[in-house]
Order: C-alpha cells, then structure tokens, then sequence
C-alpha cells in the first residue's frame, strides 16, 4: 500500500548519476574527516569511513539540533574505544569537521545568493 504512493523511477540514468555523486561525496566528506582525525591520532582512511558518517547521521535525530551533542558522542565513543583517541581529541575533530561543513554551506549560500542576484533585472 505505501509502495503504490511511491513515484515510479523514470530516468535510470539520472538516477545512477545521483548515486554515484552522492557516494562521491560521502567518500569525500570522510576523507576531510580523516585529514582532521589523522593530525590528532593513528586512524587511517577507513576507519574514517565507519567514524564521520555514523557521526553525520546523528544530524537526523529528533531530539538533537544537527546532532549537536550525538555527534561529539559519536566521535567519543568510536574514536576514543577503537582507536585509543583522548576525549578532548575526538570533540575537537567533530567541532572542526562540523564548522567545515558551515564553511562550505555558507560558501554556497552566498553563490547561491550573488548567481540570484546576477539574474534579477536592474
């Protein structure tokens, strides 16, 4: 029954693009974490693959405001239980990758806004 109000798939290859650059951008994102992670502590480029995304995905949590405690959590618990990281370490590593994230959005934000305004007649 909710299968039925899902929308039917009609462009495979549109999609296909969409995975690819989506799993593309997780890779990377795991990768900015990993350069934060590996200034601070022996975690190599895979563990950073288990790390920064379970942390990112706390974002979705209704009982955070962006995963703002969980994610620290996060980085708490794996990084400082599997690969010995000091506690100070981890959240500092979390609060970096999180205020890049605010960079880029803000980056973003402000193209969007400049390709806007460049669009609206004088």
């Amino acid at each position: 029954r909710h299968a039925e109000k899902l929308p039917v798939l009609r462009d495979y290859s549109a999609f296909s693009i969409a995975v690819v650059l989506s799993v593309v951008t997780q890779i990377l994102i795991a990768a900015a974490g990993w350069v934060l992670l590996a200034t601070l502590g022996p975690i190599d480029f895979t563990s950073s693959l288990l790390v920064v995304p379970l942390a990112a995905a706390t974002a979705f949590l209704p009982i955070t405001v962006g995963g703002a405690g969980a994610r620290e959590a996060v980085y708490i618990a794996l990084c400082g239980t599997l690969f010995g990281m000091p506690e100070h370490d981890a959240v500092v590593a979390s609060l970096a990758l999180w205020f890049a994230h605010l960079i880029v959005g803000l980056a973003g934000g402000i193209a969007q806004l400049a390709a806007r305004k460049a669009e609206t007649p004088a």
